[in-house]
């Protein structure tokens, strides 16, 4: 049983590494334009990472249940968080993207206006998917940089506080301004208004449909695809486009008799940017946490009271507490002053006592004894 635990603990703890290393790589895929086929792999992986910490969720909850320690687990070892690391994102994120991938096709679906508004909705609930961040505590949560109970559990508390209070924040601002959909919809709205400015010029200049596109989207890398009637008059790669595109990367525009493919690339990566910039903001957080206040609350605390504790329990120890001068009006050094200068004189007073009485007890009969010993 206890293989199988450690098994299980290392499997989770791996799975903990890869899933931040994949959250990572799955926003820097979009910014760095990579071909849909390897995005289209970090997106299963992000389900089957998704799947898994739901796997876990539901064992440790139930192995909890059974041994009566749910809420223990829940709200003091932090099941709390495997929970929003897990099923939400499940439900949310990773599931109807898979959904979506493996039923659809993503080409047709950023055409049609009722889906569109289908994949908008989708697209909001998915803000969802910056919980993936707070899988960062649970690594550096395994990760015990001190042998002090005391101050990893204080680490743990005020890292996982800091975090989820960006991560909370930055989800209430995403629901508040979906930021991608607004940018999208702008841009949509601003080639919209350019092709009407085609059509405009057309009626007024008596030139051709085609020339007056020509005219105004001479050049424009945002158009990848747009044609009048059957007329090709700006078209990108077929190749290139099933590569590098998927539904969330181009918008389409239809009015008379033109229809245009508007890409969203660069929108999609100053979005992925400012994810990753979020991702370094919370592992330098939880890194500084981890290592730096970890060292610095074993050392004004929690080593103060082991100290304490052993020459308080034990009768032999007669170590003294360094303190620390920065520090010397904090109650944890009063007190320990109070130690040094006066409990372990008096203890070391009453040892030397009970040794003298020990002594003066000791008559010839113990001393023939010990001899014969």
């Amino acid at each position: 049983m206890k293989k199988l635990n450690k098994f299980f603990e290392n499997f989770i703890f791996a799975a903990i590494i890869l899933v931040v290393i994949q959250t990572f790589l799955d926003d820097y895929s979009r910014f760095a334009g990579w071909p849909v086929s390897l995005r289209n792999i970090l997106l299963i992986s992000g389900f089957v990472f998704d799947f898994i910490f739901t796997v876990e969720f539901i064992v440790r909850s139930l192995y909890g249940l059974k041994n009566r320690e749910f809420r223990k687990y829940f709200w003091y070892n932090r099941g709390w968080v495997d929970f929003l690391s897990s099923i939400p994102l499940l439900l949310l994120n990773s599931g109807p993207s898979l959904y979506i991938l493996l039923t659809g096709n993503v080409y047709s679906l950023a055409e049609g206006v009722g889906v569109l508004n289908v994949l908008k909705v989708i697209k909001a609930i998915r803000v969802t998917r910056i919980l993936r961040l707070i899988r960062v505590i649970k690594i550096f949560g395994k990760i015990h940089n001190t042998d002090s109970k005391m101050a990893q559990h204080h680490t743990a508390v005020i890292t996982t506080t800091a975090v989820f209070s960006i991560i909370f924040t930055l989800i209430m601002f995403s629901f508040i301004n979906s930021e991608a959909l607004n940018k999208a919809d702008e841009k949509a709205e601003m080639y919209r208004l350019h092709l009407k400015s085609a059509v405009d010029l057309t009626e007024n200049n008596y030139i051709s449909h085609e020339d007056a596109a020509r005219i105004i989207f001479k050049n424009d890398n945002s158009v990848v695809f747009l044609k009048y009637k059957q007329t090709d008059i700006i078209i990108l790669d077929k190749k290139y486009f099933q590569k590098y595109y998927d539904y969330e990367d181009f918008r389409v525009i239809k009015m008379n008799d033109y229809e245009m493919y508007v890409s969203l690339k660069d929108i999609n990566a100053d979005i992925a940017l400012h994810h990753i910039q979020n991702f370094a903001i919370i592992m330098i957080l939880v890194l500084a946490f981890s290592f730096l206040y970890t060292r610095h609350f074993a050392q004004t605390v929690s080593d103060v009271a082991h100290i304490l504790n052993l020459g308080l329990r034990k009768k032999d120890y007669m170590l003294q507490i360094k303190i620390n001068k920065n520090y010397e009006d904090h109650e944890i050094f009063k007190l320990a002053k109070f130690y040094n200068d006066a409990y372990l004189p008096a203890k070391m007073k009453k040892n030397s006592a009970e040794k003298t009485a020990a002594a003066k007890n000791l008559s010839m009969k113990d001393l023939f004894n010990f001899n014969k010993k």
